[in-house]
């Protein structure tokens, strides 16, 4: 098959590492995949992870930029000169950047994948409308990405929820021995703390000192001694709430605690050298990080909504353990379930996490998934 990955924009996250990892798999099989960049607005020497057996296009619209019409053109000539059976959109934008290439191919299939909870209820009806009139599948990433877009869009069998996946030979086991004196926390996310919370798990690991300083915590033999890694390009928009934290870490003692590294182009091995990962998002329609910690046997602390949820409810059914769900937008109890965490680390099986991912989230698996909708629909 021709298939066609379309995205406005290509910097450091979870969705393109993602589309990286799907692309590579997918022409290992054999298909012919091209990766289609909108915008002029992606990260150069991320781009370079992409396998020189997908195609890459730049079409180079300029960020902000009112004019389309000659890059949805420009689309459609690409379409049109690759043959491209499939194109494959993230996000309702793409699908509407693509109506003119669906007129002038008409025979063209077009997915859309939406990537997180709150999109389709923030959607105009018009663009719905628009969208509808070309699109022949839309993918949900979890369950209750699926609900949300049902209530705008009847046709179920429009709809399939396929879960995002890892590929586990990117992803091997932790080594290192757990310290409880030295507890090593981690978070990957784009710093974006009104969605990723990273402001949270700042004052959960002030809290965290706090109660492990006086008082029936540190009765128990727990030491203060704690740090929390943070992976992750601040977000355009994001600079003053990242000079904000910034500034309460130095009010609060928390230089030797708290480090912002910004990218990180290794995250399988920054994983590995860590003992728990931390996602305190305000909202999240899946949690590819979650599973991604997870291949590397680490516990993983998650706030107490829909996207992680339904992976701990997962884990659940298979009996297996794989930490806690705190309070979303509660640093204290964020810090309690650390502690939690922390105080019972000997139960967590690092081979068991692992075979979850495993059974639930490979990326073989979503492949397959993917390739078998394709096939469907041509």
């Amino acid at each position: 098959m021709n298939i066609m990955f379309l995205i406005f924009s290509f910097n450091v996250g979870g969705i393109e590492r993602l589309l990286i990892d799907m692309a590579d798999n997918m022409a290992k099989r054999g298909n012919n995949i091209t990766l289609c960049v909108i915008n002029d607005d992606y990260d150069s020497e991320f781009i370079k992870h992409i396998s020189p057996d997908v195609d890459v296009v730049m079409l180079g619209r300029a960020m902000g930029s009112k004019s389309s019409f000659k890059y949805m053109l420009s689309l459609a000539g690409v379409i049109k000169r690759k043959k491209i059976d499939v194109l494959h959109c993230q996000g309702i934008n793409c699908v509407i950047f693509s109506f003119l290439a669906k007129i002038l191919n008409p025979t063209i299939k077009i997915i859309n994948t939406v990537h997180d909870v709150g999109n389709y209820p923030s959607y105009s009806n018009l663009k719905i409308a628009v969208q509808n009139l070309i699109l022949d599948k839309t993918i949900a990433i979890s369950n209750i990405v699926e609900e949300e877009i049902l209530k705008r869009i009847k046709d179920r069998n429009k709809v399939k929820t396929i879960y995002n996946a890892v590929d586990l030979g990117r992803f091997t086991l932790r080594n290192g021995i757990f310290d409880p004196d030295n507890v090593m926390l981690c978070n990957v996310a784009r710093f974006f703390p009104d969605k990723k919370g990273q402001d949270l798990l700042v004052k959960a690991v002030s809290a965290y000192k706090e109660l492990t300083g006086c008082g029936d915590i540190s009765d128990r033999g727990v030491a203060s001694d704690i740090r929390c890694d943070f992976a992750g390009a601040v977000f355009k928009g994001q600079e003053t709430a990242y000079e904000q934290l910034q500034d309460f870490v130095a009010a609060n003692g928390l230089e030797s605690n708290i480090c912002f590294l910004g990218n990180v182009e290794d995250i399988p091995g920054f994983l590995r050298e860590h003992d728990i990962f931390v996602l305190p998002s305000r909202y999240e329609g899946f949690g590819i990080a979650l599973i991604e910690s997870l291949a590397c046997g680490l516990p993983v602390i998650a706030s107490n909504i829909d996207g992680p949820k339904e992976i701990f409810e997962l884990a659940r059914e298979d009996s297996v353990d794989i930490g806690f769900l705190a309070e979303c937008g509660d640093a204290g109890d964020l810090a309690a379930k650390i502690w939690d965490c922390v105080s019972g680390y000997d139960k967590y099986d690092k081979l068991k996490m692992r075979e979850f991912v495993e059974r639930h989230f490979s990326i073989d698996h979503m492949v397959d998934e993917h390739l078998n909708l394709y096939s469907s629909l041509l």
